[in-house]
């Protein structure tokens, strides 16, 4: 089951956005848009396979992106 890990609003959200690295959001090119951007993850006791997803969002909730990342 994944858990919200972090919760960045505003230029927070939208300067993370922007980096772009392995464990980045690489969404430079929306990065504008975005007013909410939440790290989403598996725990390690969770079964299956582990990963971390950044979700961007819209002003009004649109879920603009993902990325999702295999492990931490």
């Amino acid at each position: 089951m994944p858990y919200v890990q972090q919760t960045l609003t505003g230029k927070y959200a939208q300067a993370q956005a922007s980096k772009s690295s392995p464990w980045d959001p690489c969404m430079a090119e929306i990065a504008h848009k975005v007013s909410t951007l939440e790290l989403v993850a598996t725990k390690f006791t969770d079964p299956g396979p582990d990963w971390t997803e950044w979700r961007a969002y819209a002003d009004d909730g649109t879920l603009l992106k993902t990325r999702r990342v295999d492990g931490y």
